[in-house]
């Protein structure tokens, strides 16, 4: 019986989202089904830096950090993280 068969896919989170290195590793981790990967980044410098080196952004997720709604999750975390005094330190 495999014991890691019920355990949750690993993420992986590349800030660097929109580097050639980092796309190109993160295809490489889809393409192995090795972990669910998230590309941090513009994502239109991403799709077009993707688009240069011909590898397709399906099944990796890109996620925008100046979006509104992203801020203030990310803010939270980091709050959390490193204990400011408020999320408005955090946000910086």
């Amino acid at each position: 019986m495999n014991s890691t068969a019920n355990l949750p896919r690993k993420r992986v989170v590349f800030a660097e989202g929109v580097e050639p290195r980092i796309i190109r590793a993160a295809a490489q981790l889809r393409d192995q089904d090795e972990a669910e990967c998230i590309l941090v980044g513009p994502p239109t410098d991403i799709e077009q830096a993707a688009a240069l080196l011909g590898i397709s952004l399906s099944g990796l997720h890109v996620v925008d950090p100046l979006s509104a709604n992203q801020t203030s999750a990310c803010a939270q975390h980091v709050q959390d993280l490193r204990q400011f005094k408020s999320i408005a330190m955090a946000e910086r």
